[in-house]
């Protein structure tokens, strides 16, 4: 019998547990949907343009998904209820090429560290990770085609002889969750 109570406490506690750190997940979530990011302030950045239909967030210094990182945030928002003055929607940096017709957005971000990328459109979403160089432009652009969604990072540069921008693909990989651990910098 006391064997019996004993597992129950321990059964409890635990249970007591698990729910505080999905609570505690679930605030970050959804106050990282109306937390700006935070651009990086040290000399060691690159820019990079983010476009696409849906919410777009950036989780700099991880190369999973966490929203306990102080510097994770929106950069820009399509959906009325998200977009404010405090997002990055339609800012221009002077990065090389086109820009978009719909919604886009140019930040600065660290260099030499991942940096993971994290997409909603509508009830899709995508995160993915690359580390940017120092002082190189990318351009970052997402598609969702009702099953699933894919994304592209190129790193672009003028090609002065031809008087055009050249653009480069850049590998990514797929980000995973962080499973609630807590962000601690210099640690993915």
């Amino acid at each position: 019998m006391k064997f019996a109570a004993v597992l129950a406490l321990v059964c409890i506690q635990a249970l007591v547990l698990t729910g505080c750190v999905a609570l505690d997940s679930a605030k970050e979530q959804i106050g990282s949907l109306s937390k700006r990011y935070v651009e990086p302030t040290g000399s060691e950045k690159a820019r990079l343009r983010l476009t696409s239909v849906g919410m777009t967030r950036l989780i700099p210094d991880s190369d999973c998904i966490t929203w306990s990182n102080p510097s994770a945030g929106v950069v820009t928002a399509q959906e009325p209820w998200f977009r404010s003055p405090e997002n990055y929607n339609n800012r221009v940096l002077g990065i090389p090429g086109t820009r978009p017709a719909k919604t886009f957005g140019e930040v600065y971000v660290e260099a030499h560290r991942p940096l993971t990328v994290f997409v909603n459109e509508g009830n899709q979403y995508i995160g993915v990770t690359f580390t940017p160089a120092k002082d190189q432009d990318y351009e970052f652009k997402v598609l969702c085609d009702g099953r699933r969604c894919y994304a592209n990072v190129w790193q672009l540069s003028i090609d002065s002889t031809a008087s055009s921008v050249q653009s480069t693909p850049i590998p990514l990989t797929v980000a995973k969750g962080c499973e609630f651990k807590r962000y601690t910098p210099g640690t993915r």
